[in-house]
């Protein structure tokens, strides 16, 4: 980091991508222009920078967020609306703490995807349209446009409460640090975000492929269960599509850790002292806890940090199953470490730079064939018990 009196240079390689800094600057002269691999990075336009240093203020490059203790309160819990829980990644409780906020007029900010599969965190101000924001995305959300929104809701005097990964919740709250009561943070337990570039590129490929127009994508699918990670695609025309090879390339490369943000190797939140009012992810391993929850639909664990949030927490209790549970008992990978960069990496992205998305999946998520045959099996062999995930 610099600051002189001619400019300010920002870490770019350290760069989270939350856009804070665009969000702060008096004289709008950062703009947040997507790298080589697709993630967003501030550009400052150095002729009308005069110095004032507050991007420096709100970036998460140059300053420590401030944490909140290990959770006292641990639950497992899921919704009780079966509905919800069927269409919800895991337990439904993202849904139940925005419903609760809009019930009471409130607003809600969370990802969801755009008319052009783009993710973008959206303002809802309806239950009805709570749908959008519903489900996982393995994508990193653009939160630019949210900034101004946010500052005009709490002006008005809106309770908000806004959902995201914990480098988005550590810049809300860094750049709404006086938002008080008003302003109720909910930070997702995360693996990483993959790139918004590659995610383009895949729905080109799976349109070009297959002839069809996509309508929706579900990261998430409880087809077989909340146990079984399986991708959805939903197309125009209605046809479903669960088993194909372009339901399995894109997870595989999440999950192999090749499309990350690079900050994500090093994330520094990846730990129990945790930056949201509340904490949620999935409560893998509950079976071992409570066979309360041992029946593969989908249960949450959920930490609340703050006063704020643990006095929220009384207003959900009764419209969900919950147990409260020891923190040692909730602990997963990426509590406690975040996701590792392998030798792989650079290669895919070679790959990728000088060839396609598709010769570089085929090389880094598995032959097409091999993989559609292999996984239309293994699901099958799930869906019907004669092998156990």
């Amino acid at each position: 980091m610099e600051v002189n009196e001619r400019k300010i240079s920002l870490p770019i390689d350290a760069c989270v991508g939350c856009s804070a800094c665009m969000a702060v600057c008096p004289k709008h002269c950062i703009r947040m222009i997507p790298d080589d691999k697709g993630f967003l990075r501030p550009e400052i336009d150095h002729a009308h920078c005069i110095s004032c240093g507050s991007c420096l203020h709100v970036c998460q490059a140059e300053n420590h967020a401030e944490r909140n203790p290990p959770p006292s309160t641990v639950l497992a819990a899921r919704v009780k609306d079966q509905v919800v829980l069927r269409e919800s990644s895991s337990g439904g409780i993202a849904w139940l703490l925005a419903k609760t906020i809009l019930s009471q007029g409130g607003i809600v900010y969370g990802a969801a995807f755009d008319e052009r599969m783009v993710v973008k965190h959206s303002r809802i101000t309806s239950i009805s349209d709570l749908k959008k924001i519903q489900g996982s995305k393995y994508v990193q959300s653009d939160i630019s446009g949210v900034y101004d929104l946010i500052k005009k809701d709490l002006r008005a005097g809106f309770h908000i409460l806004f959902v995201g990964t914990p480098c988005q919740v550590a810049a809300i709250k860094k750049v709404f640090s006086n938002g008080n009561r008003q302003l109720l943070t909910c930070d997702l337990i995360c693996h990483s975000v993959s790139s918004p570039l590659l995610f383009s590129e895949h729905i080109k490929a799976i349109e070009s492929s297959t002839g069809k127009r996509i309508k929706d994508y579900r990261f998430r699918d409880k087809y077989i269960g909340w146990n079984y990670n399986m991708h959805r695609i939903v197309y125009k025309d209605g046809s479903i599509a669960r088993h194909s090879y372009w339901t399995q390339c894109f997870k595989r490369l999440f999950f192999l850790n090749l499309i990350a943000r690079e900050s994500c190797y090093h994330c520094p939140y990846s730990s129990l002292s945790r930056i949201g009012d509340i904490s949620l992810g999935d409560y893998w391993g509950i079976d071992k806890v409570s066979c309360k929850f041992a029946d593969n639909r989908g249960v949450n664990v959920v930490f609340f940090n703050t006063e704020l949030a643990v006095s929220f927490m009384n207003t959900i209790k009764e419209r969900c199953l919950w147990i409260e549970t020891d923190l040692k008992e909730a602990l997963q990978k990426h509590l406690v470490m975040p996701c590792e960069k392998t030798e792989k990496v650079d290669a895919f992205w070679e790959c990728y730079a000088r060839s396609s998305y598709s010769k570089a999946c085929d090389r880094f998520a598995g032959q097409r064939y091999y993989i559609t045959i292999r996984n239309f099996l293994k699901d099958w062999l799930v869906k019907n018990r004669l092998i156990h995930i």
